[in-house]
């Protein structure tokens, strides 16, 4: 995963998409370096630069706070997208820091998101398989 996006802020950078490139930048499957280009489209690396840049912008200008930072041991790019009142509840980490640190940080807030998201589906599971359960007994 490339990138970090609120339910809300995802769907606005959606809505600013101007390409399938840009979108599968939001949703996290194409690299925000462009190293995952091959082929023709490596050859126009320029361009999809261009096409970042302008999604950045347009993030920007629709009020979206968006930062690509490089994190971890190798240095991987990670977009972080949050609309201006979400990003107001989160503390904003002083420049010049060990990025490796707060790519850590950031790797194991993502875990223990992942981590409830997964218990809570779980949960639902539960719940629909006792609900299917008592819909059986009532019917027989």
């Amino acid at each position: 995963m490339t990138t970090i996006a609120t339910i809300a802020a995802k769907e606005i950078a959606l809505s600013l998409c101007k390409g399938s490139y840009q979108t599968s930048l939001v949703h996290g499957a194409a690299s925000w370096s462009g190293s995952d280009l091959k082929g023709t489209a490596a050859r126009y690396g320029g361009r999809y630069r261009e096409s970042r840049q302008s999604l950045i912008d347009a993030c920007k200008g629709a009020g979206l706070r968006i930062v690509v930072s490089a994190i971890g041991n190798r240095g991987k790019m990670i977009a972080t997208i949050l609309t201006h009142e979400e990003a107001r509840r989160i503390p904003v980490t002083t420049t010049g820091g060990d990025n490796r640190i707060e790519g850590r940080a950031l790797e194991q807030r993502i875990y223990r998101v992942k981590k409830r998201l997964a218990a809570e589906e779980r949960k639902r599971a539960r719940e629909l398989a006792l609900d299917e359960a008592a819909l059986s007994l009532l019917a027989a």
